[in-house]
């Protein structure tokens, strides 16, 4: 038995020019409201930043050691606690932007009942919190490194407390913009596409 297929002309096309409904199924989804917001967008680069800095502090901790252990009596930089709390910041920083940039692009919080008012509340605190960190860090270990003379400048390590110390209060002012953009958007002077 032959099936008879319709002529070319009669077939129905979709339309195209109608919006796609959003999925009512709940569950996971993208959110592009929140990435291609501004402070989707600092937050960002608030990780790139971070990520950057926590892989220079670990690099200028593993020189600083190879030096020191080549070398022991030109060991006059201990790596005390200033670079640790550098340290511990960048590092604490990275993994809690990444986790709080997956939760909310993925929109895990609205699985969690969360609501967007509570998530801005949440990103703020966070923001802020890790931005004073970072600030008081950054600034603490660009200090022990401008107070390094001659040779010691130019040691390897020295560059590399440099650049995660440069790193980490670009990341703080990233931080610092999303709290601004946050705290406007609270007062309803600046509304942000989050979380909607």
């Amino acid at each position: 038995m032959m099936t008879e297929t319709p002529p070319r002309g009669s077939q129905e096309r979709p339309d195209f020019s109608q919006p796609i409904a959003a999925s009512s199924r709940p569950g996971i989804s993208f959110d592009r409201g929140y990435i291609f917001s501004i402070a989707g967008i600092l937050t960002a680069v608030a990780v790139i930043n971070a990520f950057i800095a926590m892989v220079a502090i670990e690099a200028g901790k593993t020189q600083f050691f190879h030096w020191r252990d080549i070398d022991p009596q030109r060991a006059i930089l201990p790596w005390g606690a200033d670079a640790q709390f550098h340290e511990f910041t960048s590092i604490t920083s990275w993994v809690l932007l990444l986790t709080f940039t997956i939760v909310s692009t993925l929109q895990i919080y609205r699985k969690l009942n969360i609501g967007a008012a509570v998530m801005k509340f949440v990103m703020l605190g966070h923001s802020t919190t890790w931005a004073l960190l970072l600030l008081i860090s950054s600034s603490i270990l660009l200090n022990l490194v401008s107070g390094l003379k001659g040779d010691e400048a130019n040691e390897s390590f020295a560059h590399s407390l440099k650049a995660a110390g440069a790193f980490g209060l670009l990341e703080s002012f990233s931080l610092f913009g999303v709290s601004i953009l946050l705290v406007l958007d609270l007062l309803n002077v600046y509304r942000q596409p989050l979380f909607e």
